[in-house]
Parts: structure tokens; sequence; C-alpha cells
């Protein structure tokens, strides 16, 4: 999931356009029969076009949506703003993803540099699916929590290991606000 690194209308329309090409790029075609039109405005020429035998082959063709959800991350527009080489291409949307504002994580760190423990993320994930693709079964297929390397190896940090039991309970919590 992806929030806006500030409140300016260009980092939540960044955040907006993340999930357009993280998430709906794969899955409008197989629902709708094309590809989402935010990315057709943006990459024009660029993204390959569906014959319109092709898009009767692969519109409907969903059985239920999965999803992998591990982390969320505060988004930065490169449309309009300045981002570095890496950030600033076509295939990424034209945007930034951190973990950190202003030297602050979005949520505790993890074992993976890039992952935050950030439970409304999942909520948001789940409802932004909900809403953009209606009647369409929903499936968790993979999240999870790796501990800081810091947090010890011993037998007593695994026995009492209240960061990941703290984690599911929240992350859980989000996903049964996301089902109601």
């Amino acid at each position: 999931m992806y929030e806006p690194f500030t409140d300016n209308e260009f980092d939540r329309q960044a955040a907006d356009r993340a999930l357009i090409f993280n998430f709906a790029w794969v899955y409008d075609p197989i629902v709708y029969g094309d590809y989402p039109k935010e990315m057709q405005a943006i990459l024009g020429s660029q993204l390959p076009r569906f014959s319109k035998a092709e898009k009767k082959v692969v519109k409907g063709s969903l059985d239920y949506i999965y999803v992998n959800h591990y982390t969320t991350l505060y988004t930065k527009d490169c449309l309009h703003s300045i981002c570095s080489d890496d950030a600033n291409r076509p295939i990424k949307g034209f945007l930034d993803t951190t973990g950190y504002r202003d030297g602050v994580s979005i949520g505790d760190p993890t074992g993976v540099d890039r992952f935050f423990v950030v439970p409304r993320g999942l909520e948001k994930i789940i409802n932004y699916i909900k809403e953009r693709y209606p009647d369409n079964p929903i499936y968790v297929t993979e999240n999870g929590y790796s501990a800081p390397s810091s947090d010890g190896n011993n037998v007593e940090d695994m026995v009492n290991d209240t960061k990941r039991v703290n984690y599911h309970k929240n992350y859980l919590a989000s996903l049964a606000k996301a089902m109601r």
C-alpha cells in the first residue's frame, strides 16, 4: 500500500499512481480487458496494446484476487517534482517510494530493509480492491513479520515473541475492518 509523502496534491496522486502501476497493471486486463486508463495516459504508445481477440480472451478470466501484503510506503511524485534518476522512470509511474519521512519511519522497522509494520495498509489495499474490482473474491495469500536481527535469537526471545504476536493481532484487526 502507499501513502503520500506530503499532503501535496502531487504526492497524493503519486500514491494513487503507485497502486495503478503495481496492482491495477496486472488486474485491470483480466477484469476489464485492458490496461488501466491512468497508465495509458502516462505511458501512451510505450504500453503494449491488446488486440480485440486478446481482450476477449483475458477479460473476465479472473477467478479471484490474491494479495501479498507486507508493508506500506510513502510515495513522492516525480512527474512534477525532482527525483532521483532511478525513481523518475515510466515503468515505476514516475514516483519514488520510501519508508521514512523527516527521519521517522512510517511504522516499526522489521528484518527487511523496506518493510515496516503498518497494519492500516492491509485494510486500505483490501478496500481499494473492493472498490476497483467489486464482486471478486479476495484472498490474502502472503503476509508476515520478519524480526530485526537486533531482536535476538536466543530461546527466551523466540518464546516471548511479542512483536510478532502484536503484528498478527493488529494486521488481523485491520483485515476484519476491511471485511465489514
